[in-house]
């Protein structure tokens, strides 16, 4: 199809003379006198060139360029100025109206040729950049789209599979044929998880924006679920698997500080590479010891089966590979990544002939074994002592989490609506919202519950709000803090880091009390016995038995005044004020005087 040029100029003889010399060439030529009406028809139908006179009546061509661009509609038509004007002056304005080229009169007609073929040939360049950068543009949504929906709707079911089959390993008791196979259907179903967040989190790892999420885990238990994975492929080729404490500590476990997931495909890639490159009858052998000094773990990966000389300088860069068929190259150089993104480092030893030594050291966990045994017991008495509200449309996550989770009181909630009744009705502690529910997502169940209680936060206890979503990028977390989350984790969050995350989400927002170290013997027993006195004044409370309401918050009060926890007893006071008031305050300072109990953390000095 021919060019579209329009030729504007009050002069008909230039007119004529222009639009013959373009129409000669094939081009489709409209001619235009007023510079108002050219503005009209390229708005109507935008032209692929503009040639425009300056001195007009009405609006000179300087003016109509300037308008022309800052129409969207035509802004992006190339512009020619043809004038008797030649000064350098002129031709400068013409440049800031918006011009692309300035020609004077009396022009040449093989100039203007010239300069009309170039700048149609820019034109139609433009254009193609343009279409190009679109579906660029398009092509990086749809890949983003595909990717936002494999990363979430494959992660639900896959959380699923790992949290049943470690269920069912847990409830198999000692090692049972069971128990090993939900083993190995827990291990494929980590390895499709890998492969999910892969590619997505290697970028991130580049580009240095990864956010770890760091948690406390025996790096030998994910080595000997990656074994037993790896078994029958290792049967067939006749290779022995073994892993050794080369310390002498007899660390149980050898617990890092690091990201599970993260640190599971890293020893799969290279434990898969090891099996690989290993000679039939061979042996794959995995030995760990502490570097106490340096507060590290290291691993020591040994295969028979040489690196070639030609790859070792390089056996840790992208897409490096010895021709193995099927290979990426990308196996060693994620592995690098991921050792690096957790603080730790990973190196080759070569210099044994006929074998391979790779060296793999993480973050040891703070604390020896016992006191993060310790810790760890510490923190699930004190989640154990919550009401817990879980609330997922699914009711396989709700069923595992609350298998999992010890819980003083459990709620549970199907829907969105659901989730905000129990909150703003019950006494809940810790709430476990997924993100995507019908009716109402976990966002609007969190603001929704925060504005109802805003305003009377003395009387209304604050639930700890913890979102579980499919999703785990920065975009997403943020969303959730704003909307009033105290925490964010992604599906699945595993046991341990669940409990963490819960235990950190109550030591934030916990009131502290520090009393002389010789109520540390007293205070257990006092605050058990105080339960059951106020599950007596909660049954007061339902019948509304005035005196015996005065008389036991009148006790509590001066015990809990007595034990040096002077806000617990101006809560006893408020109920022994109120009585059986018709107002439900003294329900409500009830529930005050609970949360504030179950969340009470105290130091003795």
């Amino acid at each position: 199809m021919s060019a579209d040029i329009i030729i504007v100029d009050d002069t008909p003889e230039n007119l004529t003379v222009l639009r013959d010399l373009l129409t000669r060439e094939g081009y489709r030529v409209r001619p235009v006198l007023q510079g108002e009406m050219a503005l009209r028809i390229a708005r109507k139908e935008p032209p692929d060139l503009i040639l425009l006179d300056v001195l007009m009546p009405g609006l000179n061509g300087y003016e109509t360029c300037e308008r022309l661009k800052a129409d969207p509609l035509t802004a992006d038509c190339p512009v020619l100025f043809i004038s008797a004007l030649d000064g350098t002056s002129d031709k400068v304005r013409g440049f800031q109206a918006g011009g692309l080229d300035y020609i004077t009169k009396p022009f040449r007609q093989e100039e203007v040729l010239a300069r009309v073929r170039t700048h149609l040939a820019l034109r139609t360049a433009q254009k193609m950049l343009k279409a190009q950068n679109a579906a660029l543009v398009a092509a990086a949504n749809l890949q983003a789209d595909v990717e936002r929906i494999l990363r979430h709707d494959l992660r639900g079911p896959l959380a699923n599979i790992i949290a049943f089959s470690e269920l069912i390993a847990q409830e198999s008791g000692a090692a049972t044929q069971t128990k090993e196979n939900a083993q190995i259907i827990s291990g494929a179903a980590y390895s499709a998880l890998s492969m999910v967040h892969g590619s997505f989190d290697l970028l991130r790892m580049e580009r240095g924006s990864y956010q770890l999420q760091a948690e406390t885990f025996a790096v030998r238990d994910l080595l000997q679920q990656i074994f037993r994975e790896m078994s029958a492929v290792a049967r067939q080729k006749s290779i022995s698997l073994r892993i050794s404490d080369e310390s002498g500590a007899d660390e149980p476990g050898f617990l890092i500080a690091g990201e599970r997931l993260l640190t599971r495909s890293l020893f799969y890639n290279l434990l898969k590479n090891a099996i690989e490159a290993s000679p039939v009858a061979g042996e794959v052998h995995v030995s760990l010891a502490c570097r106490a000094a340096e507060r590290m773990v290291e691993v020591r990966l040994h295969n028979f089966g040489e690196v070639p000389e030609t790859l070792r300088e390089n056996f840790f860069e992208k897409y490096a590979t010895a021709n193995k068929l099927g290979g990426s190259g990308l196996g060693t150089y994620s592995a690098r990544l991921m050792a690096l993104t957790q603080g730790g480092s990973i190196s080759l030893d070569a210099s044994t002939p006929g074998q391979t030594i790779l060296a793999v050291i993480l973050p040891a966990a703070s604390g020896n074994t016992a006191a993060v045994c310790q810790a760890r017991q510490a923190m699930l008495s004190e989640i154990a002592g919550q009401r817990l509200l879980i609330a997922d449309d699914d009711p396989a996550n709700r069923r595992y989490l609350a298998s999992i989770l010890p819980a003083r009181q459990l709620f549970e909630a199907g829907n969105g609506h659901e989730a905000l009744s129990i909150l703003t009705s019950s006494t809940v502690d810790i709430a476990l919202i997924d993100l995507e529910m019908p009716g109402m997502h976990g966002q609007e169940v969190v603001r929704q519950y925060l504005a109802s209680i805003r305003g009377s936060e003395t009387s209304v206890p604050r639930t700890c709000l913890i979102a579980l979503t499919g999703h785990d990028d920065e975009n997403t977390r943020a969303r959730c803090l704003e909307s009033g989350f105290d925490r964010v984790l992604s599906k699945p969050p595993g046991k341990e880091k669940l409990l963490s995350s819960m235990y950190e989400a109550l030591q934030a927002q916990a009131p502290l009390v520090e009393l002389k170290r010789d109520m540390e013997r007293l205070m257990p027993e006092f605050l058990q016995s105080r339960q059951a006195e106020l599950a007596r004044l909660e049954a007061a409370l339902k019948q509304g038995d005035n005196a015996a309401i005065r008389s036991m918050a009148h006790r509590l009060q001066g015990s809990f005044a007595m034990y040096g926890l002077p806000e617990a007893s101006r809560y006893a006071r408020a109920i022994e004020q109120c009585g059986a008031a018709a107002d439900n305050e003294a329900q409500r300072q009830l529930k005050m005087l609970e949360h504030y109990l179950a969340q009470l953390k105290i130091r003795y000095t």
